[in-house]
């Protein structure tokens, strides 16, 4: 009789393992199911983006930044970027196309600038104050060339004179 008890013993082990393996193997087969109808859905829209893990994600967190729209920059627009403190502005001469709108960035520097800030002045702009370590930017169409200036904006003492040259072969 315990040879019957350890036969049926070894025969349910048996049977058991082989439902278990079974299992794994339909789950096995589900999942590459899946995985294969979400690859055919992915192809089929024409991206594949990886899995976080792919991507050095951290336990299940994206570090991949979220996309953004891109605007794309108006034709024709020429930019500059002018570094200004109490001693000058840098680059002191700009030369532009003329009949081109022009972007003019003025970007103040924290050091070495009135604790008051500075602003900008010309016949084609007028910034208003501008702190340290603070930028502003003028749009203006080129026609012919001028002069601006840095201010102090309190006491209006002119700090540092700058030019707009208009190359006249427009582009």
């Amino acid at each position: 009789m315990a040879d019957n008890r350890v036969f049926f013993f070894l025969m349910s082990i048996i049977l058991a393992s082989a439902c278990v393996q079974n299992s794994s193997l339909n789950l096995t087969s589900e999942s590459n199911n899946q995985t294969q109808q979400a690859a055919n859905e992915t192809a089929q829209v024409g991206t594949v983006q990886p899995l976080p893990q792919e991507q050095g994600g951290l336990g299940g967190i994206s570090t991949v930044p979220a996309p953004q729209e891109q605007q794309p920059e108006e034709p024709g627009i020429v930019s500059f970027v002018v570094v200004a403190d109490d001693n000058g502005l840098y680059p002191q001469t700009i030369v532009v196309p003329k009949g081109i709108p022009v972007e003019l960035t003025f970007n103040v520097r924290e050091q070495n600038v009135y604790y008051g800030g500075l602003d900008f002045r010309s016949s084609k702009f007028t910034t208003g104050t501008v702190l340290a370590g603070k930028e502003i930017t003028v749009q203006f169409t080129a026609d012919e060339s001028f002069s601006y200036a840095s201010y102090w904006p309190v006491s209006n003492v002119i700090k540092a004179t700058g030019n707009i040259i208009v190359n006249q072969q427009a582009i």
